[in-house]
């Protein structure tokens, strides 16, 4: 199982740029409770039983990548660092180089530039992890794994904290490539998360070991509300500890088959947000940070757009609309949302089932042509899970109240701190509601038609003696 380079312009990039996945997905929530180490436990187990969608290795033990996103569990951390005062903290998940002296390098210019940022006061831990459940070619690519908490600055509330963070992050990234520290297998750099409100343990184990493996995961002052999850099985790709999912924001199964036409209308999509980002924008763009398979360029998409202040409904609204040309019932509203999202973006289609969230609610998309089955359970006692498949936790049937199947492009939420599930239609007009002043422009749009001219304007050669040669030359075939 070779491991991925990410040196601009090799032959690996090139290779890495055709990424696609095809995987096991979904998320648990309690989300009438407060946080559980029970929920912890229930989502790695709703993540063992992807286990026959991944991967395996030869070696029976590495795997192409499993991992799972939950809410930050702040009390674990002040118990592990032993933290006394009150102030919020934040915690970046690193995977740093082997190498010493590049971790010594990577590990300044991450210091220095939260220090630029205001931050101080920040510790630094190794992450423990027991090997022993990795296979020898996951041992061979394993990089440095540290945590790095971060107190808030005064003054500062959650969503200030949050998305400071978030622009240091990227100031970190753009400084460590351009100094070509970016690196491969366990030399590699690269931050799973780094948040106040998230955090993200993933790697190249067994979706049935990844508990084992990193050993904070069993400590019972870990309590999250949810855990999403997702087993990688990697068809034309390169596994390595960092291109597991959950990535950031996203986490999905299938597929994006539009990457080149999605890249190239990256500066309309950066001309959209650019004036969100104020004098940060030049840190941000370009968007997309080389070297990512189609889910890292996607993951890059969403969290930018959502640190601009757009909701999950209409992120996924925006980007992955459902097929609505040619239908009649697609409210006008939504219809207008779709229209003026397509001179923004072309849809990042798969098929792809795509899982959201920010640490206060998450987002299940089912893909726009509905080949990729969302299924849903919920429970009487405010349980749900939902995923790409049924029967990930095993709930009593009685307790079951509600269980069902998204059609193509519907969605489902749950709003952890409403305490409530949200269903497709509401979420279609959170989304409507999010692009108001932007639909407003639609009845500006000019449609330019195309104008065909009828069938006898044309004239046909008679002598088509070498058409066939010049259709071979031009790539033109039966199947076209």
């Amino acid at each position: 199982m070779p491991t991925a380079s990410v040196k601009e312009g090799s032959n690996t990039q090139d290779r890495l740029a055709q990424d696609k996945d095809a995987c096991g997905v979904g998320f648990y929530a309690n989300f009438k409770n407060p946080a559980t180490h029970e929920a912890l436990q229930k989502g790695l187990a709703a993540l063992a039983s992807q286990q026959h969608r991944g991967g395996v290795d030869a070696d029976g033990l590495t795997g192409d990548g499993a991992g799972i996103e939950t809410q930050l569990p702040e009390a674990l951390f002040r118990e592990l660092y032993g933290v006394i005062d009150d102030r919020q903290l934040g915690v970046g998940q690193f995977f740093l180089p082997k190498d010493h002296d590049l971790r010594a390098r990577t590990i300044q210019i991450v210091e220095q530039k939260l220090k630029e940022r205001g931050f101080q006061d920040f510790k630094w831990r190794d992450v423990p992890t027991n090997d022993d459940v990795l296979g020898e070619k996951a041992k061979a690519v394993k990089p440095h794994m540290a945590q790095l908490i971060i107190p808030v600055q005064d003054g500062m509330d959650t969503q200030k904290f949050e998305h400071a963070l978030y622009i240091a992050r990227r100031e970190i990234e753009n400084q460590i490539t351009a100094e070509g520290l970016t690196g491969e297998g366990e030399d590699a750099f690269y931050i799973p998360s780094i948040s106040c409100k998230t955090i993200v343990y993933k790697g190249m184990t067994l979706a049935t070991n990844l508990g084992e493996f990193y050993t904070d995961l069993q400590n019972s002052a870990y309590k999250t509300q949810y855990v999403k999850f997702h087993q990688r099985f990697s068809t034309n790709t390169f596994p390595v500890f960092p291109r597991a999912h959950p990535f950031r924001k996203l986490a999905h199964n299938g597929e994006i088959n539009t990457l080149k036409s999605n890249k190239n209308n990256m500066p309309a999509v950066e001309s959209f947000l650019e004036e969100s980002y104020g004098a940060d924008a030049d840190i941000v763009m370009p968007i997309i940070q080389a070297g990512g398979s189609d889910s890292a360029d996607f993951d890059n998409v969403i969290e930018a757009t959502a640190f601009a202040g757009y909701p999950q409904a209409a992120i996924k609204s925006l980007y992955m609309p459902e097929a609505y040309e040619g239908f009649d019932d697609i409210p006008e509203d939504l219809r207008k949302l779709y229209t003026y999202g397509s001179t923004v973006s072309a849809p990042w289609d798969g098929p792809a089932t795509t899982a959201l969230s920010n640490g206060d609610s998450l987002l299940l998309g089912g893909d726009r042509s509905g080949f990729r089955p969302v299924r849903y359970a919920i429970t009487k006692y405010g349980e749900i899970i939902a995923g790409s498949e049924s029967g990930m936790i095993k709930f009593d049937q009685k307790d079951i109240i509600k269980k069902g199947n998204l059609a193509a492009g519907e969605m489902l939420a749950v709003d952890l701190l409403e305490g409530r599930v949200v269903y497709d239609q509401e979420l279609k007009e959170q989304a409507v509601a999010a692009f108001k002043d932007k639909i407003a422009l639609v009845d500006r749009l000019q449609i330019i038609e195309r104008n065909v001219a009828p069938a006898d304007h044309y004239k046909y050669a008679e002598d088509i003696s070498g058409l066939r040669q010049r259709q071979r030359l031009f790539d033109f075939t039966e199947e076209m």
